[in-house]
């Protein structure tokens, strides 16, 4: 089935001089039978129709008891309106979105009718239909019937709502910039209850369906929904009427229907063969860009081996790595870093090692952790500084400073979609918290210094280089890097470095292997310094601070301003994403 939009709305005049009733037309509206006091007659009893999804009658404040007793309503709209010709009500029937729920359809419905009716003094008969039985099942839609005429005081207004004494032409004005009002509010009302209840693609249609189709076509190839853009690239079609369609539904086609299938087909056959050519054509496309990956993870398992097998024979194949350096507006070195690190690698699994090389780490935000960025954001706001807001399941980048950066265009060089598309194969329930990322760092931070110290205590020449022609405190960093947490992981890494650089170089300088063994026993020594005792102070220290932070969180959250300045922050945050992601779209297709 073609993508479609589903925004209609239309509105309507019910007058005396078409023969038509606003008694009758609330009781069919509401599949019910109501009594016409003129004429002491009920009308048709329309329950036989099906039961309404809701109904109910909106009047503005302090309005009458009979403006909301849908039999009097009319009967008294019926009197007011005492000429043969008179306009007695306007009906508005619009579509409703049908992937939302009934409730969230109910209060898109009321939110609309209360803005647009009751709170300006017009009385709004409701009735919301659901799709017909054994039809289209989206055919969700919602009956509007309003007063011409607002309420004044206890009775109606002597003119009817909005207008004087105007001249005709002046009244269709009026009249036809009213529809155009209403059908702009539906539109922008659904695609915000749409985005709400997660449907984004939908709501980007639905935003832009009061608009003419070549309109909608061109929104819809900015944002890049292609395959909508071809279903609405072909001319109007034409309504066969509702005589002609309950016709068919009884029995044969009809002329009529026959003129309608017709014209439809002559315009839409031929954009449905378009479509399927060029759908043939990404095929054939995409299968060709899929033959070329298979042939490049086949060149590149061929490499891997061919780099194991040169490795069990003695020899150590270093792989040329690209020299890519961070743009000079990036002068931080860890964004310059993660910048980098990004750039060289193919996937999340050599970015996590790239990252650990320099002494950095993934973690995933938690709702801990975003509680936590949000008060930091706030201190730093007063300190005249920046912190990240974070988000749930967000992907970060955490520093051997315990410091917290996040995956932008900056710290990546790309855009927000391939950001997205470079970590979508990594969960962030599998990574550890942001909270329990930066206690890990701060560990490691402490652990490296320490080493470092030691290193230079014992040999007072911090420049040696070890047998892999490094610094100790180079090989000592990388080991860390690599997810060692303690003194003596660090020493049996460092020491299997050693081991290792043997087999490779046949006469290692004794002076430098001595001075490394000596600084790898001073440092198993200090690992294990620290008494139990001291561990239990530690842990209780720990326990406190948590503790204390829980309490200033519970603080933070008691505040009402705060809370909304919150809320309002991440609220203009996930605008200016959006548009900033199709920014970048718009940038790409002019590229």
């Amino acid at each position: 089935m073609a993508p479609t939009c589903g925004y209609h709305l239309s509105a309507k005049i019910v007058s005396r001089k078409a023969g038509q009733s606003a008694i009758a037309k609330a009781a069919y509206n509401n599949r019910s039978e109501l009594l016409n006091e003129k004429t002491g007659e009920y009308t048709t009893d329309y329950s036989y129709k099906g039961e309404v999804a809701f109904a109910g009658i909106f009047a503005p404040k302090n309005a009458p008891e009979w403006a909301t007793d849908r039999e009097q309503l009319w009967n008294k709209v019926e009197a007011v309106e005492n000429r043969k010709n008179s306009q007695l009500a306007r009906e508005i029937e619009a579509a409703l979105p049908h992937q939302l729920t009934q409730q969230q359809r109910e209060f898109l419905v009321k939110d609309f009718v209360r803005e647009q009716f009751s709170r300006k003094g017009v009385i709004a008969d409701v009735a919301m239909h659901p799709a017909h039985e054994g039809r289209d099942e989206r055919n969700e839609h919602v009956h509007i019937l309003t007063t011409l005429r607002k309420l004044d005081g206890d009775e109606f207004a002597k003119h009817k709502a909005d207008h004087g004494k105007e001249s005709r032409k002046e009244w269709r004005k009026l009249e036809t910039a009213h529809l155009e009002n209403w059908r702009e509010k539906w539109a922008e009302m659904g695609a915000r209850a749409l985005e709400k209840a997660g449907y984004q693609i939908e709501a980007d249609r639905w935003r832009h369906g009061h608009k003419e189709l070549p309109e909608q076509r061109a929104e819809a190839l900015k944002r890049g929904d292609l395959e909508f853009a071809q279903s609405i690239n072909r001319d109007p079609t034409t309504h066969r009427g509702p005589i002609v369609d309950a016709m068919e539904r009884r029995g044969p086609e009809t002329e009529r229907g026959n003129v309608y299938r017709d014209a439809a087909a002559s315009i839409v056959q031929p954009r449905a063969d378009e479509l399927a050519a060029l759908k043939s054509q990404l095929a054939e496309v995409e299968h060709q860009i899929a033959l070329t990956q298979a042939a490049g993870e086949q060149w590149r398992s061929s490499s891997l081996e061919t780099e194991r097998q040169f490795q069990v024979a003695g020899r150590d194949v270093a792989q040329p790595k690209p020299e890519i350096t961070a743009p000079d507006e990036i002068r931080d070195s860890a964004p310059r870093q993660i910048w980098e690190a990004y750039q060289r690698s193919d996937n999340m699994k050599s970015f996590t090692a790239a990252l650990q090389e320099n002494g950095m780490m993934l973690a995933g935000a938690t709702k801990e952790d975003v509680r936590a960025s949000e008060i930091d954001n706030q201190e730093a706001k007063q300190a005249g500084k920046f912190s990240p807001i974070l988000r749930e399941g967000q992907i970060v980048i955490v520093t051997d400073r315990a410091q917290v950066y996040t995956l932008t265009p900056r710290t990546t060089g790309d855009d927000w979609r391939d950001i997205q598309k470079f970590t979508a194969s990594l969960d962030p329930k599998t990574l550890e918290s942001v909270g329990a990322a930066r206690e890990t760092m701060q560990h490691y931070a402490e652990m490296r210094d320490l080493q470092r110290q030691a290193f230079r205590d014992v040999t007072g020449a911090p420049t040696i280089k070890g047998p892999s022609g490094k610094s100790p405190l180079a090989e000592v960093d990388k080991g860390l890097s690599a997810g060692i947490r303690t003194g003596k992981k660090a020493v049996e890494t460092a020491r299997g470095d050693v081991a290792a650089a043997k087999t490779v170089v046949q006469k290692p300088a004794s002076t430098a292997e001595a001075v490394l063994g000596k600084f790898l026993n001073s440092i198993e020594t200090m690992g294990d310094a620290l008494t139990p005792e001291e561990s239990k102070a530690e842990g209780k220290a720990l326990d406190a601070a948590a503790a204390q932070a829980e309490i200033n969180w519970k603080r933070f959250a008691a505040d009402k301003d705060y809370r909304e300045f919150v809320e309002r922050r991440e609220k203009e945050q996930r605008a200016k994403d959006l548009e900033r992601e199709r920014e970048n779209e718009r940038d790409a297709r002019q590229r």
